[in-house]
Protein backbone atom coordinates (compact mmCIF):
# COMPACT_ATOMS: atom_id res chain seq x y z
CA UNK A 1 0.00 0.00 0.00
CA UNK A 2 0.82 3.08 -1.15
CA UNK A 3 0.57 6.20 1.65
CA UNK A 4 0.89 9.52 1.03
CA UNK A 5 -0.28 12.38 4.14
CA UNK A 6 0.49 16.51 3.23
CA UNK A 7 0.06 18.51 5.63
CA UNK A 8 2.09 21.61 6.96
CA UNK A 9 3.63 22.10 3.95
CA UNK A 10 5.38 18.93 4.09
CA UNK A 11 4.92 15.82 2.02
CA UNK A 12 5.63 12.52 3.96
CA UNK A 13 5.91 9.69 1.68
CA UNK A 14 5.73 5.82 2.94
CA UNK A 15 5.99 3.47 -0.32
CA UNK A 16 6.05 4.45 -4.16
CA UNK A 17 6.13 7.85 -5.27
CA UNK A 18 4.08 6.68 -8.63
CA UNK A 19 0.94 6.92 -7.00
CA UNK A 20 1.00 10.78 -7.70
CA UNK A 21 2.11 9.84 -11.57
CA UNK A 22 -1.47 8.01 -11.48
CA UNK A 23 -3.05 10.44 -9.85
CA UNK A 24 -2.58 13.10 -12.32
CA UNK A 25 -3.59 10.71 -15.01
CA UNK A 26 -6.86 9.98 -13.49
CA UNK A 27 -8.52 12.32 -11.56
CA UNK A 28 -9.48 15.42 -13.47
CA UNK A 29 -12.85 12.86 -14.28
CA UNK A 30 -16.26 13.08 -11.77
CA UNK A 31 -17.91 10.22 -13.46
CA UNK A 32 -19.16 7.78 -10.61
CA UNK A 33 -19.52 4.39 -12.00
CA UNK A 34 -21.37 2.49 -9.20
CA UNK A 35 -21.23 -0.61 -11.24
CA UNK A 36 -17.07 -0.35 -10.74
CA UNK A 37 -16.17 1.26 -7.84
CA UNK A 38 -18.11 2.29 -4.74
CA UNK A 39 -17.34 4.26 -1.70
CA UNK A 40 -18.92 3.79 1.85
CA UNK A 41 -20.46 7.67 3.03
CA UNK A 42 -18.83 8.89 5.70
CA UNK A 43 -19.91 10.07 8.85
CA UNK A 44 -18.67 14.41 10.12
CA UNK A 45 -15.27 14.05 11.67
CA UNK A 46 -13.62 16.13 14.30
CA UNK A 47 -10.18 17.59 14.22
CA UNK A 48 -7.46 14.46 15.36
CA UNK A 49 -10.40 11.88 14.22
CA UNK A 50 -9.52 9.18 11.65
CA UNK A 51 -11.08 9.22 8.69
CA UNK A 52 -11.78 5.44 7.95
CA UNK A 53 -12.35 5.28 3.40
CA UNK A 54 -13.49 1.79 2.31
CA UNK A 55 -15.62 0.41 -0.38
CA UNK A 56 -15.33 -2.34 -3.60
CA UNK A 57 -14.09 -2.03 -6.83
CA UNK A 58 -13.98 -4.65 -9.68
CA UNK A 59 -10.66 -3.07 -10.94
CA UNK A 60 -7.19 -4.79 -9.37
CA UNK A 61 -5.70 -1.54 -7.76
CA UNK A 62 -6.89 2.34 -7.53
CA UNK A 63 -5.86 5.32 -6.39
CA UNK A 64 -7.35 7.63 -3.45
CA UNK A 65 -7.08 11.20 -2.92
CA UNK A 66 -8.88 13.62 0.08
CA UNK A 67 -9.20 16.94 -1.24
CA UNK A 68 -9.27 19.45 1.61
CA UNK A 69 -11.87 22.46 1.66
CA UNK A 70 -9.69 24.48 0.51
CA UNK A 71 -8.52 22.09 -2.85
CA UNK A 72 -5.25 21.15 -1.75
CA UNK A 73 -4.56 17.18 -1.59
CA UNK A 74 -4.44 16.41 2.08
CA UNK A 75 -3.89 12.61 1.26
CA UNK A 76 -2.89 9.81 -1.53
CA UNK A 77 -2.80 6.26 -1.14
CA UNK A 78 -3.09 2.88 -3.90
CA UNK A 79 -5.21 0.26 -2.24
CA UNK A 80 -5.87 -3.10 -4.07
CA UNK A 81 -9.44 -4.57 -4.64
CA UNK A 82 -12.07 -5.98 -4.30
CA UNK A 83 -12.41 -4.67 -1.25
CA UNK A 84 -10.41 -1.56 0.35
CA UNK A 85 -9.86 -0.01 3.32
CA UNK A 86 -7.78 3.07 4.49
CA UNK A 87 -7.39 5.40 6.42
CA UNK A 88 -6.04 8.73 7.78
CA UNK A 89 -5.67 11.32 10.51
CA UNK A 90 -7.61 14.44 10.49
CA UNK A 91 -4.75 17.03 11.57
CA UNK A 92 -6.11 18.48 15.00
CA UNK A 93 -6.12 21.92 13.14
CA UNK A 94 -7.91 20.95 10.48
CA UNK A 95 -10.21 22.75 8.00
CA UNK A 96 -13.45 22.99 8.87
CA UNK A 97 -15.86 22.64 5.80
CA UNK A 98 -16.32 19.74 3.59
CA UNK A 99 -13.32 17.38 2.35
CA UNK A 100 -14.02 15.46 -1.04
CA UNK A 101 -12.65 11.58 -1.35
CA UNK A 102 -11.95 10.69 -4.60
CA UNK A 103 -10.81 7.62 -6.25
CA UNK A 104 -10.66 5.25 -9.42
CA UNK A 105 -8.42 4.40 -12.15
CA UNK A 106 -8.04 6.10 -15.41
CA UNK A 107 -11.79 7.32 -16.87
CA UNK A 108 -13.24 4.88 -14.01
CA UNK A 109 -13.93 7.11 -10.44
CA UNK A 110 -16.40 7.42 -7.69
CA UNK A 111 -16.29 10.75 -5.29
CA UNK A 112 -17.75 11.05 -2.09
CA UNK A 113 -17.81 13.77 0.51
CA UNK A 114 -17.40 14.41 4.58
CA UNK A 115 -17.76 17.10 6.64
CA UNK A 116 -14.81 17.98 9.21
CA UNK A 117 -16.47 20.06 12.30
CA UNK A 118 -14.56 22.23 14.20
CA UNK A 119 -14.03 23.44 18.14
CA UNK A 120 -15.82 20.50 19.58
CA UNK A 121 -13.66 18.69 22.32
CA UNK A 122 -12.24 14.96 21.40
CA UNK A 123 -14.27 11.98 22.51
CA UNK A 124 -11.78 9.13 23.46
CA UNK A 125 -13.26 5.22 23.16
CA UNK A 126 -13.97 3.51 26.10
CA UNK A 127 -14.16 0.17 24.22
CA UNK A 128 -15.22 -2.16 21.63
CA UNK A 129 -17.49 -5.09 20.66
CA UNK A 130 -18.46 -7.81 18.22
CA UNK A 131 -21.40 -8.88 16.78
CA UNK A 132 -20.43 -12.42 17.15
CA UNK A 133 -17.86 -13.98 19.67
CA UNK A 134 -17.75 -17.07 18.44
CA UNK A 135 -19.09 -18.83 15.26
CA UNK A 136 -18.74 -21.46 12.85
CA UNK A 137 -18.24 -21.61 9.02
CA UNK A 138 -16.49 -24.15 6.95
CA UNK A 139 -13.55 -23.82 4.63
CA UNK A 140 -13.64 -21.44 1.88
CA UNK A 141 -16.69 -19.46 3.23
CA UNK A 142 -16.47 -15.96 4.85
CA UNK A 143 -18.34 -14.47 7.48
CA UNK A 144 -18.98 -10.95 8.18
CA UNK A 145 -18.17 -9.37 11.96
CA UNK A 146 -19.20 -6.00 12.66
CA UNK A 147 -17.58 -3.63 15.61
CA UNK A 148 -19.13 -1.52 17.82
CA UNK A 149 -16.68 1.72 19.47
CA UNK A 150 -17.74 3.02 22.26
CA UNK A 151 -18.92 5.56 22.33
CA UNK A 152 -21.52 5.86 19.17
CA UNK A 153 -19.73 9.74 19.14
CA UNK A 154 -16.33 8.84 19.62
CA UNK A 155 -13.98 11.18 17.38
CA UNK A 156 -11.69 8.20 16.72
CA UNK A 157 -13.62 5.32 15.15
CA UNK A 158 -11.01 3.46 13.55
CA UNK A 159 -10.42 -0.58 13.95
CA UNK A 160 -8.02 -3.12 12.66
CA UNK A 161 -8.79 -6.71 12.46
CA UNK A 162 -6.27 -9.73 13.07
CA UNK A 163 -6.51 -13.11 13.08
CA UNK A 164 -3.96 -15.27 15.35
CA UNK A 165 -3.58 -17.86 12.83
CA UNK A 166 -4.20 -17.25 9.43
CA UNK A 167 -3.64 -20.86 8.09
CA UNK A 168 -7.49 -21.20 9.61
CA UNK A 169 -8.87 -18.24 8.92
CA UNK A 170 -8.09 -14.88 7.32
CA UNK A 171 -9.55 -11.57 8.04
CA UNK A 172 -8.95 -8.45 5.99
CA UNK A 173 -9.40 -4.89 7.12
CA UNK A 174 -13.59 -4.63 6.58
CA UNK A 175 -13.63 -7.50 8.96
CA UNK A 176 -14.76 -10.08 6.65
CA UNK A 177 -13.50 -13.74 7.79
CA UNK A 178 -12.37 -16.48 5.47
CA UNK A 179 -12.40 -19.99 6.17
CA UNK A 180 -8.97 -21.45 5.10
CA UNK A 181 -8.88 -24.91 6.53
CA UNK A 182 -10.54 -26.81 9.32
CA UNK A 183 -9.43 -25.82 12.59
CA UNK A 184 -9.74 -22.69 15.28
CA UNK A 185 -8.61 -19.05 14.75
CA UNK A 186 -9.46 -15.97 17.12
CA UNK A 187 -10.45 -12.94 15.64
CA UNK A 188 -9.57 -10.05 17.07
CA UNK A 189 -10.33 -6.69 16.65
CA UNK A 190 -8.81 -3.22 18.02
CA UNK A 191 -9.03 0.63 18.58
CA UNK A 192 -6.71 2.62 17.20
CA UNK A 193 -7.71 5.46 20.00
CA UNK A 194 -7.43 3.52 23.26
CA UNK A 195 -6.17 0.06 21.67
CA UNK A 196 -9.42 -1.75 23.27
CA UNK A 197 -10.11 -5.07 21.33
CA UNK A 198 -12.82 -7.65 21.07
CA UNK A 199 -12.46 -11.07 20.09
CA UNK A 200 -14.57 -14.20 18.34
CA UNK A 201 -13.56 -17.61 17.88
CA UNK A 202 -13.73 -19.07 14.67
CA UNK A 203 -14.15 -22.84 13.68
CA UNK A 204 -13.54 -23.47 10.77
CA UNK A 205 -15.15 -27.32 9.32
CA UNK A 206 -14.54 -28.99 6.28
CA UNK A 207 -17.54 -28.93 4.14
CA UNK A 208 -17.72 -33.33 4.27
CA UNK A 209 -17.70 -32.91 7.91
CA UNK A 210 -20.24 -34.33 10.47
CA UNK A 211 -20.36 -31.77 13.00
CA UNK A 212 -23.08 -29.37 12.83
CA UNK A 213 -22.29 -26.50 11.27
CA UNK A 214 -23.46 -22.44 10.83
CA UNK A 215 -22.75 -19.52 12.74
CA UNK A 216 -23.93 -17.85 15.34
CA UNK A 217 -23.70 -14.75 17.51
CA UNK A 218 -22.42 -14.48 21.22
CA UNK A 219 -22.05 -18.18 22.43
CA UNK A 220 -22.75 -19.51 19.39
CA UNK A 221 -26.20 -21.69 19.71
CA UNK A 222 -27.10 -25.25 18.46
CA UNK A 223 -29.78 -28.13 19.25
CA UNK A 224 -30.33 -28.90 22.57
CA UNK A 225 -27.30 -31.06 23.74
CA UNK A 226 -26.97 -34.78 24.89
CA UNK A 227 -25.78 -34.96 28.14
CA UNK A 228 -22.65 -36.98 28.69
CA UNK A 229 -24.11 -39.17 31.47
CA UNK A 230 -27.61 -39.55 30.73
CA UNK A 231 -27.27 -43.66 32.41
CA UNK A 232 -29.58 -44.47 35.16
CA UNK A 233 -27.38 -44.54 38.59
CA UNK A 234 -26.59 -48.10 39.00
CA UNK A 235 -23.99 -47.62 35.83
CA UNK A 236 -22.90 -43.97 37.77
CA UNK A 237 -20.52 -46.50 40.25
CA UNK A 238 -16.73 -46.42 39.18
CA UNK A 239 -15.78 -49.78 37.49
CA UNK A 240 -12.69 -50.84 36.93
CA UNK A 241 -12.01 -50.07 33.28
CA UNK A 242 -10.66 -52.55 30.66
CA UNK A 243 -7.04 -51.46 29.66
CA UNK A 244 -7.29 -52.86 26.57
CA UNK A 245 -5.70 -51.25 23.82
CA UNK A 246 -7.67 -50.27 20.43
CA UNK A 247 -5.89 -53.34 18.56
CA UNK A 248 -2.22 -54.77 19.26
CA UNK A 249 -0.62 -51.95 16.80
CA UNK A 250 -3.17 -49.25 18.97
CA UNK A 251 -5.37 -48.24 16.28
CA UNK A 252 -9.29 -48.07 15.70
CA UNK A 253 -10.67 -51.69 16.03
CA UNK A 254 -12.00 -53.46 13.26
CA UNK A 255 -16.25 -54.17 13.65
CA UNK A 256 -18.49 -51.35 11.78
CA UNK A 257 -21.69 -52.97 12.88
CA UNK A 258 -24.07 -51.21 15.64
CA UNK A 259 -25.19 -54.08 16.82
CA UNK A 260 -22.36 -54.92 19.57
CA UNK A 261 -23.22 -58.02 22.23
CA UNK A 262 -22.26 -56.07 25.15
CA UNK A 263 -24.18 -52.36 24.27
CA UNK A 264 -27.54 -53.55 24.12
CA UNK A 265 -28.78 -52.56 27.65
CA UNK A 266 -25.68 -49.42 27.99
CA UNK A 267 -26.41 -46.06 28.78
CA UNK A 268 -24.58 -45.08 25.73
CA UNK A 269 -26.03 -47.31 23.04
CA UNK A 270 -27.86 -45.07 20.87
CA UNK A 271 -24.76 -42.62 20.68
CA UNK A 272 -21.83 -45.16 19.97
CA UNK A 273 -24.53 -46.61 16.92
CA UNK A 274 -24.43 -43.05 15.72
CA UNK A 275 -20.87 -42.65 15.62
CA UNK A 276 -20.24 -46.18 14.56
CA UNK A 277 -22.57 -45.41 11.39
CA UNK A 278 -20.73 -42.02 10.65
CA UNK A 279 -17.79 -43.85 10.56
CA UNK A 280 -16.09 -42.28 13.59
CA UNK A 281 -15.44 -44.76 15.89
CA UNK A 282 -15.60 -48.71 15.22
CA UNK A 283 -16.02 -51.71 17.36
CA UNK A 284 -13.65 -54.89 17.85
CA UNK A 285 -13.34 -57.69 15.64
CA UNK A 286 -15.14 -60.39 18.59
CA UNK A 287 -18.06 -58.40 18.20
CA UNK A 288 -17.92 -55.89 21.40
CA UNK A 289 -17.46 -52.48 21.66
CA UNK A 290 -15.85 -51.77 25.08
CA UNK A 291 -17.65 -49.15 25.98
CA UNK A 292 -16.25 -48.89 29.54
CA UNK A 293 -12.46 -49.16 28.00
CA UNK A 294 -10.35 -45.93 28.73
CA UNK A 295 -8.72 -44.56 25.51
CA UNK A 296 -5.31 -42.89 24.54
CA UNK A 297 -4.29 -39.54 23.98
CA UNK A 298 -3.55 -40.76 20.79
CA UNK A 299 -7.37 -42.51 20.02
CA UNK A 300 -8.97 -39.39 21.11
CA UNK A 301 -7.38 -36.96 18.88
CA UNK A 302 -8.30 -39.04 15.83
CA UNK A 303 -11.85 -39.29 17.13
CA UNK A 304 -11.90 -35.66 17.27
CA UNK A 305 -10.18 -35.25 13.72
CA UNK A 306 -12.86 -37.53 12.04
CA UNK A 307 -15.61 -36.05 13.58
CA UNK A 308 -13.95 -32.55 11.83
CA UNK A 309 -13.28 -34.30 8.93
CA UNK A 310 -9.28 -33.53 9.36
CA UNK A 311 -7.06 -35.59 6.93
CA UNK A 312 -3.53 -36.66 8.49
CA UNK A 313 -0.97 -34.26 7.86
CA UNK A 314 1.86 -36.81 7.03
CA UNK A 315 5.22 -34.31 8.03
CA UNK A 316 7.61 -34.66 10.79
CA UNK A 317 6.17 -34.54 14.20
CA UNK A 318 6.80 -31.06 16.36
CA UNK A 319 6.39 -33.66 19.64
CA UNK A 320 9.99 -35.77 20.21
CA UNK A 321 7.72 -38.39 21.38
CA UNK A 322 5.71 -38.92 18.26
CA UNK A 323 6.83 -41.31 15.83
CA UNK A 324 6.14 -40.45 12.36
CA UNK A 325 5.85 -43.46 11.36
CA UNK A 326 3.63 -44.09 13.68
CA UNK A 327 -0.09 -44.44 12.70
CA UNK A 328 -1.68 -41.56 14.53
CA UNK A 329 1.48 -39.26 13.75
CA UNK A 330 -0.78 -37.73 10.88
CA UNK A 331 -3.64 -36.84 13.15
CA UNK A 332 -1.47 -35.52 15.93
CA UNK A 333 0.07 -33.40 13.17
CA UNK A 334 -3.18 -32.60 12.05
CA UNK A 335 -5.07 -31.50 15.14
CA UNK A 336 -1.98 -29.71 16.61
CA UNK A 337 -1.93 -27.35 13.07
CA UNK A 338 -5.44 -26.72 13.65
CA UNK A 339 -4.89 -25.14 17.38
CA UNK A 340 -6.36 -27.63 19.01
CA UNK A 341 -3.48 -29.11 21.23
CA UNK A 342 -0.13 -27.94 22.35
CA UNK A 343 1.18 -30.69 24.12
CA UNK A 344 3.17 -30.52 27.37
CA UNK A 345 5.92 -28.41 28.50
CA UNK A 346 8.54 -30.75 27.85
CA UNK A 347 8.07 -31.17 24.38
CA UNK A 348 5.89 -34.21 24.58
CA UNK A 349 2.45 -35.56 23.65
CA UNK A 350 2.77 -38.98 25.38
CA UNK A 351 0.27 -40.01 22.62
CA UNK A 352 -0.09 -43.97 24.58
CA UNK A 353 -0.65 -42.42 27.49
CA UNK A 354 -4.92 -42.80 28.78
CA UNK A 355 -6.36 -39.45 28.71
CA UNK A 356 -7.85 -37.78 31.27
CA UNK A 357 -11.59 -36.29 31.31
CA UNK A 358 -10.90 -32.93 32.10
CA UNK A 359 -7.82 -33.28 29.39
CA UNK A 360 -10.33 -34.35 26.80
CA UNK A 361 -13.09 -31.63 27.99
CA UNK A 362 -10.36 -29.00 27.32
CA UNK A 363 -9.33 -30.60 23.40
CA UNK A 364 -13.80 -30.82 22.83
CA UNK A 365 -13.88 -27.07 24.42
CA UNK A 366 -11.22 -26.27 21.53
CA UNK A 367 -13.16 -27.86 18.77
CA UNK A 368 -16.86 -26.56 19.51
CA UNK A 369 -16.53 -23.30 21.39
CA UNK A 370 -18.29 -21.91 18.32
CA UNK A 371 -21.26 -24.10 19.20
CA UNK A 372 -21.55 -23.94 22.41
CA UNK A 373 -24.95 -22.18 24.22
CA UNK A 374 -24.50 -20.98 27.55
CA UNK A 375 -28.00 -22.73 29.34
CA UNK A 376 -27.22 -20.57 32.55
CA UNK A 377 -26.08 -23.59 34.28
CA UNK A 378 -22.41 -23.66 36.37
CA UNK A 379 -20.04 -26.01 37.51
CA UNK A 380 -21.23 -27.09 41.45
CA UNK A 381 -19.37 -30.60 41.97
CA UNK A 382 -18.81 -32.35 45.55
CA UNK A 383 -14.82 -32.35 43.82
CA UNK A 384 -15.31 -28.47 41.92
CA UNK A 385 -11.82 -28.14 43.71
CA UNK A 386 -9.94 -31.05 41.90
CA UNK A 387 -10.39 -29.00 38.42
CA UNK A 388 -7.23 -27.85 36.94
CA UNK A 389 -6.69 -24.18 36.44
CA UNK A 390 -6.25 -24.62 33.31
CA UNK A 391 -9.23 -26.90 32.07
CA UNK A 392 -11.86 -24.64 34.35
CA UNK A 393 -12.91 -22.43 31.59
CA UNK A 394 -13.89 -25.67 29.70
CA UNK A 395 -15.36 -27.54 31.78
CA UNK A 396 -17.76 -24.48 33.06
CA UNK A 397 -18.31 -23.74 29.42
CA UNK A 398 -19.25 -27.52 28.76
CA UNK A 399 -21.43 -27.55 31.52
CA UNK A 400 -23.27 -24.68 31.48
CA UNK A 401 -24.09 -25.45 27.42
CA UNK A 402 -25.44 -29.31 29.20
CA UNK A 403 -22.86 -31.05 27.12
CA UNK A 404 -21.26 -32.37 30.42
CA UNK A 405 -23.19 -33.24 33.05
CA UNK A 406 -21.34 -34.99 35.77
CA UNK A 407 -22.04 -37.96 37.71
CA UNK A 408 -25.03 -38.57 40.38
CA UNK A 409 -22.83 -38.52 42.66
CA UNK A 410 -22.37 -34.78 42.72
CA UNK A 411 -18.98 -35.43 41.43
CA UNK A 412 -16.96 -34.61 37.73
CA UNK A 413 -14.08 -36.81 38.75
CA UNK A 414 -11.40 -34.55 36.60
CA UNK A 415 -8.76 -36.36 36.83
CA UNK A 416 -10.37 -39.87 35.91
CA UNK A 417 -9.64 -41.56 32.53
CA UNK A 418 -12.89 -41.01 29.89
CA UNK A 419 -13.90 -43.93 29.14
CA UNK A 420 -14.96 -44.98 25.19
CA UNK A 421 -19.00 -44.32 25.81
CA UNK A 422 -18.42 -41.24 27.57
CA UNK A 423 -16.27 -40.09 24.87
CA UNK A 424 -18.94 -41.36 22.24
CA UNK A 425 -21.62 -39.76 24.19
CA UNK A 426 -20.36 -36.45 24.09
CA UNK A 427 -19.47 -36.57 20.38
CA UNK A 428 -22.82 -37.72 19.71
CA UNK A 429 -24.15 -33.93 20.63
CA UNK A 430 -22.12 -32.45 17.76
CA UNK A 431 -23.37 -34.85 14.96
CA UNK A 432 -27.22 -33.60 16.03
Amino acid sequence: MTIIMIGSGELKMKRRIIAIAMLLTFFTATNIFAAELTIDSISEIGPGGTVVISGSTSMDEISIKVMAPNRTILYIDVVKGPTFNTTFDLPENAEEGTYTIIAGRDSEVATVTFNAKSGDAKVPVSGVSLDKTASTIKVGETLQLSAEVIPTNATNKAVTWQSNNTSIATVDQTGKVTGVKAGTAIITVTTRDGNFSAECSITVTNPSSGGSGGSGGGSSGGSQPAKETDQPKEEVKEETPTTTTETEQGQTPFSQTADFKDTAEHWAREAINKLVKEGIISGYPDGTFRPNAEITRAEFVTLICRMLGLEPINSPSKFKDVDSNAWYAGYINAIREAGMIGGYEDGTFKPNQKITREEGFVILYRMAKAQLSASGSNPNFTDDESIAAWAREAVEALVSAGVVSGYEDGTIKPKNNITRAETVKILSFFLQ
